[in-house]
């Protein structure tokens, strides 16, 4: 046992947590998936909870990696967002899985009943992300490349909402999507 086992039991778990949800799925599932018995994955993590949470962090370090990496060394703004909403939509295109665990579990770990340590955690891990965004659109309007009326912290939540949503209805065009929130956010 070690690095490797652990690493398989977390890929199994974001699998499983990503089409069948949280409550979807059962800790002998994932263990079955990973090929390792029950015991193994408790020995890792001391709960189901403790599980979905190194799943969701990871995913959503992935995610923040992937595309904030892309942008670090940009220093014209209007590439800079460009960059990032493309980049954003790469993820979202080629990291199916991670975007699809996100999207069916974010309303769970975003719910103001669940107030325990773990969803604490996790909301502040996705609030963190979110921030982020907003940072970039702030950086935006000290700049004065977007608008000084432009609400941030809603432009932040239509970019993760509306671009990570696409995944889901094969009718919308990631790059339509792109040009609208471009258009939107630098009118």
């Amino acid at each position: 046992m070690g690095k490797k086992t652990r690493t398989k039991i977390l890929e199994a778990a974001r699998r499983a947590f990503s089409e069948k949800g949280f409550n979807g799925v059962s800790v002998e599932e994932i263990a079955e998936m990973a090929g390792v018995n029950k015991a193994v994955v408790f020995y890792y993590f001391p709960s189901k909870a403790d599980l979905f949470a190194a799943v969701w962090e990871k995913s959503i370090d992935e995610l923040e990696e992937h595309i904030f990496e892309e942008i670090k060394d940009e220093s014209v703004y209007l590439k800079k967002i460009k960059k990032f909403l493309r980049s954003y939509i790469d993820f979202v295109r080629n990291k199916k899985e991670i975007m699809r665990l996100i999207e069916r579990e974010k309303v769970g770990v975003l719910s103001e009943k669940s107030d325990s340590i773990i969803s604490r955690k996790l909301k502040a891990r996705y609030k963190n992300f979110v921030k982020k965004i907003v940072d970039l659109l702030n950086e935006g309007k000290e700049l004065k490349e977007i608008p000084s009326d432009l609400s941030v912290e809603e432009t932040a939540n239509i970019i993760t909402n509306g671009i990570a949503a696409m995944i889901f209805d094969p009718n919308v065009s990631l790059e339509n999507m792109e040009k609208i929130i471009f258009r939107t956010i630098t009118k």
